[in-house]
C-alpha cells in the first residue's frame, strides 16, 4: 500500500489510496478509501497490517479504523475512553499506536501509548499504554512505562510483538529496542547489534522484512546498515543483510526503507517517501523503478490480500479492481506469505503493496507552515538553547530543520 505527498496551494479533497502487485511492479491501482464524511478532507496514517487487515488513522486524530482491502469491510473503533492529560509538557503528547494478533485467544488487538511528561514540574515522566481488542470491543488500559517515542512511528509488528524505536527515562539512555507482546501484553528491550561506526551521529528504525525483525541504522553521510534478527530475542543472531553507501551504491538518500523481494529476487525499497528502488544484493547495484501513475510523495507497507471478516460493514464509492481476494491463477505472480499458507482462518493469503497519497503537507510542514525564514531561524535557535529540557524541544528542533530543508528543496 502507498500513500504519496504534493503541495497544492489547496489540500485535495481527501488522502488518495493505491495497490501495487509488488512480484510485477509495472503499475498502480487506486482503491477505494473507507473514511468519508465528516473526515473526508484529512490525512491518513497508516499504523499497520495484519492478516490481510490493515488499520489507518486520520492524521492528527486519536481515532483508529480496521479496513480490508480486499473485501472492502471497514470498523471504525469506539473511542479511547482514557483522555490524554493536558498538564504536561506544551500540551502536544507524541502517540503512537500499533497493530497485532494474538494467536493465543485469536484476537486482533489494537495498542496507544501516549507520552506524557511536563518540563516544568517534578512529577516523573512516563508513557501510558491501553489495548484494544476486536473480540471485546472495548479498550483497556494495561501499563505505565518509562519509554518514550522519538517520533509518530506505528508499532511493527512481528513474532508476536509489536516493536518500537524510544528513550528510556528511568535509565537516561539513548535509543533503544521495545518490544510489547500482543499477548501478555508486556514490554521487554530487544538487544541491538553492535553499532559499525561508533563516533558521529546515527539514526535507528525498526521494520518488517520477509517476516523478520528488521533494524535499519543510518549512518550521517556515510551509510545505511540494514539488519535481520534471524533468531528472534538472541543478540548473536543479527545478520548484515545489505549495505548502501553514500552516493555510490544509491544517490544521495536520508532515508530508505527495504518493503519486500520482487519477482526477480530484488528488493523493493522506498527512498526519501519518493521513489521506488530496487536493489540486487548480488550486483550490490541500485536502480530507480518506474511505475505508471505513482504519486510526487507517498509511504507505502505490505499487506496480504486476503477475505478475513471484520463482520461489519461494508462501503461503496466507485470502481476498484481489488475488491476480492487474487484467484489462485495469480500465485505465479503473487507471492505467498510465508508462515500464513497453511492457516485455515485464510481463504487466500496474497502479499501486495499499499500505497497511501499525502493530500496536504507534512505534519511539521502543516505546523510552521506560515512562518518566514526568520521566524524559522529564530525558532530554530531558541529551540537548540532549550533542548536540555526535553526531547519535546528537541523535535521541535527537528522539525523545524527538516521544514527549512523542504522548503529549500522545494525554492
Amino acid at each position: 500500500m502507498l500513500r504519496s505527498e504534493t503541495y497544492p496551494s489547496k489540500p485535495e479533497s481527501r488522502s488518495k489510496l493505491y495497490s501495487l502487485d509488488y512480484r510485477s511492479c509495472d503499475y498502480i491501482v487506486e482503491l477505494s478509501c473507507p473514511l468519508k464524511s465528516p473526515c473526508s478532507t484529512w490525512d491518513i496514517e497508516y499504523v499497520g497490517s495484519c492478516n490481510g487487515l490493515v488499520c489507518i488513522i486520520p492524521d492528527n486524530e486519536d481515532i483508529a479504523y480496521l479496513w480490508n482491502p480486499s473485501t472492502r469491510e471497514y470498523k471504525r473503533l469506539p473511542d479511547n475512553p482514557y483522555a490524554i492529560p493536558d498538564n504536561f509538557g506544551f500540551g502536544n503528547a507524541p502517540i503512537v499506536y500499533g497493530f497485532g494478533y494474538d494467536r493465543v485467544v485469536e484476537n486482533y488487538k489494537v495498542v496507544r501509548m501516549v507520552s506524557l511528561y511536563n518540563d516544568f514540574s517534578d512529577e516523573e515522566n512516563y508513557s501510558e499504554v491501553s489495548v484494544y481488542s476486536l473480540g471485546l470491543d472495548l479498550w483497556r488500559r494495561v501499563s505505565n512505562v518509562p519509554y518514550e517515542s522519538y517520533f509518530a512511528v506505528s508499532g511493527e509488528f512481528v513474532s508476536g510483538a509489536l516493536h518500537w524505536v524510544v528513550s528510556d527515562w528511568s535509565k537516561q539512555e539513548g535509543s533503544i529496542i521495545v518490544a510489547f507482546d500482543i499477548s501478555n501484553e508486556e514490554f521487554r528491550e530487544i538487544p541491538e547489534p553492535e553499532p559499525e561506526y561508533r563516533s558521529g551521529s546515527f539514526l535507528i528504525t525498526v521494520r518488517v522484512y520477509e517476516g523478520e525483525l528488521c533494524l535499519i541504522c543510518n549512518y550521517d553521510d556515510i551509510c545505511v546498515d540494514v539488519w535481520v534478527m534471524k533468531d528472534y530475542g538472541i543478540k548473536g543472531s543479527w545478520i548484515k543483510l545489505f549495505k548502501f553507501d553514500q552516493h555510490t551504491t544509491i544517490q544521495s538518500f536520508v532515508f530508505v526503507i527495504p518493503l519486500c523481494v520482487s519477482k526477480s529476487s530484488e528488493v523493493l525499497m522506498v527512498k526519501d517517501g519518493k521513489t521506488f528502488i530496487l536493489y540486487d544484493p548480488k550486483r550490490k547495484r541500485a536502480s530507480n523503478l518506474t511505475i505508471r501513475g505513482l504519486p510526487d510523495w507517498f509511504c507505502a507497507i505490505t499487506y496480504l490480500e486476503t477475505l478475513v471478516s471484520l463482520d461489519t460493514q461494508q462501503y461503496s464509492s466507485g470502481d476498484t479492481s481489488n475488491t476480492q481476494a487474487a484467484d489462485a491463477e495469480e500465485a505465479e505472480v503473487l507471492a505467498l506469505h510465508p508462515g500464513y499458507a497453511s492457516s485455515s482462518s485464510l481463504d487466500a493469503v496474497f502479499e501486495r503493496v499499499i500505497i497511501l497519497k499525502y493530500c496536504q503537507r507534512l505534519s511539521f510542514e502543516k505546523k510552521y507552515a506560515d512562518l518566514s525564514w526568520e521566524h524559522l531561524a529564530w525558532l530554530l535557535i531558541l529551540s537548540s538553547w532549550f533542548s536540555s529540557l526535553s526531547s519535546f524541544t528537541v523535535l521541535l528542533y527537528i522539525d523545524i530543520a527538516i521544514l527549512m530543508l523542504t522548503l529549500s528543496l522545494a525554492a
